[in-house]
């Protein structure tokens, strides 16, 4: 009963609900249902709605459905028993979400029309539905009068409607307030439906369609329908492209297309006449060397004011002044550039900025690793409100001073991951530099950032008031000239608000950030070969919580260790560390040396994080852990291991890790100079008892010295073990047929 009056329902929550679901259900048992959710839904079969609960189907208007690997349809409603339970015949459900469902054939098992009518639906979206061949019976297709929104995206689609047996008749689908339809990442997608049909969307303003290789988006010509020949209608149908051309592009507004479909726009006669309404092109898909930007769209789209390019191989986009024409053109107000890997520029160095860019408010450019500069050391960008740089390790500056003193509009600065960037404002000239209208400012993630700007410029921020700096450990000033922020009271130093640091300006906190190593506290991944000058700090007193979000630690090649990589001054790195890859370090003999009375003030937490520990080439490594650091930390949770390469090793653990590391899955060892895997440890005479249960996979190659996994008196328990590699240890057995008694 306490059902009856909730609206909205998480099914996974109410796991009791096993039984009625699949049951016999009182009536009006959830009368006011409206939404329900069913998210990782452990007690499903392989439908979610058998005709026992057509009651509740009548009323619901959303339908979420998300990661539930035993569902193989969504609806299974035929039967004489749900003949008898229907009084209305509309099912209210008006947004429909299926997601990650690998294992769904069908949205609709059979037929549902005779039992309950889908009329209603006006959002469907389906993604990650791997099994899936298609996604409306054609009853339903028909039915669906109100549909506005349709994604479809990484699916097993093979056709949108399915054909029914025995049908050969010409099929219209009318969807007239269909505003936006997405087809995405449909490799095997063929057609809307393998008939003989046309498709009419006369509200249609928005379309997004990549990734399906099988099937066009356009054609210029409407299809002629031929009675005469049944085999001309299949030749029609099964190559039939989603729309005619001059039916849906003057309603348009939005078009994501790849090179095939900008190709066909580009050879339809007086197509320019038909964008009359288009604000926003999206185009992705140029992988060929010789790509060419479609410059014709900037000619001919004058309404267009948002250009997306991204995953193509162009290597210039705008146009030089010398190629110019006379033409009106667009005026980008928002331009986004993603993976262009051989972009090597958006305007000419020395050229003038294209006339389409000359209103720009908005830039994105992301993941354009041949990008050397940002604009022409020329340009000025008066009308740019907001930049994003993310992922272009070809930058090494962002603007020239020129260029910055003319972004007077600019609010919102965003750089991030650009591996190569050592100032964002270069230029040697010492003027006055007002940002009169910035106000966040984020760095995040800039390895070889020195500082802001490298010339003595007066710098002014009236309105700045949230400054982001993370990992940004080579920054030392913001500034060589003055800077002005009057309403800046903290720089952040993490995602939440509450971690920041003040030093009075901006100037001295980023120099007082630079002294403490506080960019390095954000960083989950560190290559420590990459930052000599933190030897003093690896092997002094650290700052508490200097690394405290590292994950992932590789050490290769790292010319300033000295024999020992963690001391106890850095236990409370290793606590949280979860992978280590020690390699190509030859000073190294010993990758822990944790125990002495210093580490037992430290250690609250006494249980080491690290899952994975990998060891390569390290030849005068004597120990892993020089001694049994039991007292101090335990390595409880170790998982995967790997040591190769090591001569001068002889053996592995200690045997308290040995004990501990109930967790390991996988062991791998090879072409070490060890003679035991455990190390046995004086005056212990019991018999020892290894035991690992989650072990799946060990390997030990090319041990030419192995005697024994422990020289003491033991038994070795592995019952989840699959997988041996062993050979290459002439001095060890790897069965015997009889336990020891």
């Amino acid at each position: 009963v306490g059902f009856g009056s909730f609206k909205h329902l998480k099914l996974s929550e109410y796991p009791e609900l096993k039984e009625f679901w699949y049951g016999q259900l009182e009536h009006n048992a959830f009368k006011s249902l409206k939404h329900l959710v069913v998210h990782k839904c452990g007690f499903l079969s392989d439908v979610l709605f058998q005709p026992n609960l057509l009651e509740v189907l009548m009323n619901l208007e959303e339908l979420d459905v998300e990661d539930c690997d035993s569902l193989e349809a969504v609806f299974d409603l035929n039967d004489e028993f749900a003949k008898e339970i229907v009084v209305q015949n509309s099912s209210q459900l008006k947004k429909l979400k299926l997601s990650n469902l690998p294992n769904l054939k069908h949205v609709w098992k059979d037929d549902p029309h005779y039992t309950i009518r889908f009329e209603n639906l006006i959002d469907i979206s389906v993604e990650e539905c791997e099994s899936l061949t298609s996604l409306f019976p054609l009853s339903v297709a028909r039915d669906m009068m109100q549909l506005q929104s349709l994604k479809v995206s990484q699916c097993g689609i093979q056709e949108i409607v399915g054909k029914e047996e025995g049908t050969n008749e010409m099929v219209k689908f009318v969807f007239q307030h269909l505003t936006s339809i997405t087809l995405q990442n449909l490799q095997e997608l063929e057609a809307f439906y393998v008939g003989v049909h046309s498709l009419h969307c006369k509200s249609l303003k928005t379309i997004h369609f990549y990734g399906c290789p099988k099937i066009e988006l356009f054609k210029a010509e409407p299809l002629r329908y031929k009675e005469n020949s049944v085999n001309d209608e299949l030749n029609i149908s099964t190559s039939q492209p989603l729309f005619v051309l001059e039916e849906v592009i003057p309603n348009l507004e939005k078009l994501t297309m790849e090179q095939a479909d900008a190709y066909m726009i580009l050879q339809t006669q007086n197509s320019s006449s038909l964008f009359t309404k288009m604000t926003f092109v999206a185009l992705s898909g140029y992988d060929s060397e010789e790509a060419t930007f479609p410059y014709w769209f900037l000619e001919n789209v004058h309404t267009l004011d948002s250009l997306i390019v991204e995953m193509s191989s162009f290597k210039k986009i705008f146009q030089d002044r010398g190629e110019i024409s006379e033409k009106t053109h667009a005026q980008i107000k928002k331009l986004i550039l993603n993976e262009l890997p051989e972009l090597q520029q958006i305007c000419e160095e020395g050229c003038q900025i294209d006339p389409v860019l000359e209103f720009l408010e908005y830039l994105d450019v992301d993941s354009c690793s041949s990008l050397i500069n940002l604009m022409p050391s020329s340009v000025t960008l008066n009308h740019l409100t907001q930049l994003e740089i993310i992922k272009c390790n070809g930058l090494k500056y962002i603007f020239t001073t020129s260029t910055a003193r003319s972004l007077d509009k600019l609010t919102v600065l965003k750089i991030k991951d650009c591996n190569s960037l050592e100032e964002v404002i270069t230029g040697v000239e010492n003027v006055d530099i007002a940002f009169n209208s910035l106000e966040v400012f984020k760095l995040k993630c800039l390895p070889n950032l020195v500082k802001f700007c490298s010339s003595k410029c007066f710098m002014k921020f009236p309105l700045m008031e949230e400054v982001i700096v993370r990992e940004c450990p080579r920054m030392k000033i913001f500034s060589a000239g003055n800077t002005s922020t009057p309403l800046l009271q903290k720089v952040k130093i993490a995602k939440n608000d509450e971690e920041w640091l003040w030093q009075g300006n901006l100037n001295d906190t980023i120099y007082n950030m630079f002294q403490d190593k506080v960019g390095f506290g954000s960083f989950k991944h560190l290559k420590l070969s990459e930052y000599p000058e933190l030897k003093e700090f690896w092997y002094g007193q650290l700052e508490h919580n200097a690394f405290k979000s590292l994950k992932h630690l590789v050490v290769h090649k790292c010319g300033f260790l000295s024999d020992v990589l963690f001391q106890p001054n850095l236990l409370e790195v290793l606590m949280n560390l979860e992978e280590l890859d020690v390699e190509d370090c030859d000073s190294l003999e010993a990758v822990f040396d944790l125990n002495d009375e210093f580490a037992k003030e430290i250690v609250v937490q006494n249980s080491s994080q690290l899952k994975k520990l990998k060891l390569s080439n390290l030849p005068n490594l004597k120990h892993v852990w020089k001694d049994d650091p039991h007292y101090t930390i335990r390595f409880e949770n170790l998982i995967d291991i790997s040591v190769e390469e090591c001569e001068s090793l002889t053996s592995l653990f200690p045997l308290s890790v040995a004990r501990d590391m109930m967790q390991l899955q996988s062991l791998q060892v090879s072409q070490c100079g060890i003679q035991e895997i455990v190390g046995k440890e004086e005056g212990t005479n019991e018999m020892v008892k290894f035991v690992f249960p989650h072990l799946t996979f060990i390997k030990l190659l090319n041990l030419q010295e192995l005697e024994a996994f422990y020289v003491g008196v033991h038994s070795l328990h592995c019952k989840s073990l699959k997988t041996i590699n062993f050979y290459g240890c002439p001095k060890i057995q790897l069965f015997k047929a009889e336990p020891l008694r």
